[in-house]
């Protein structure tokens, strides 16, 4: 990595995905034209039992398949790129208007409640 083409080369990744948008950037970085690059769209599932030689996984999918296929290696990641793939904690809003205290515990630990 970095190969000197992406012209025939295949990424199989879920589309509209953090991970989609994540490859995009990577493949940035190294100024390829995303217009070189075949994109392969599937369910994770599809992915993981995928023969192409680019993917796009994220947690925890990307490390059963470093587990179960020796040899395997991250050649860019979010981190990589520069991304931020943000977590966080939702409630139904009559669970959060009646248990104040629990989601506001969690908003101390630097996470915002959404109700």
């Amino acid at each position: 990595w970095p190969p000197t083409s992406i012209a025939n080369a295949t990424i199989a990744l879920t589309a509209n995905s953090t991970v989609h948008y994540i490859v995009e950037d990577c493949l940035a970085m190294e100024e390829y034209e995303l217009m070189d690059g075949n994109f392969s769209y599937g369910p994770p599932t599809n992915i993981l039992k995928s023969e192409e030689q680019y993917l796009g996984l994220w947690a925890p999918n990307l490390y059963l398949f470093l587990e179960s296929n020796e040899g395997s290696d991250i050649f860019c990641s979010g981190k990589d790129a520069g991304a931020t793939v943000p977590g966080g904690i939702m409630v139904r809003k009559a669970f959060g208007e009646e248990n104040g205290e629990i989601t506001s515990c969690q908003s101390l630990g630097g996470m915002t409640p959404w109700y």
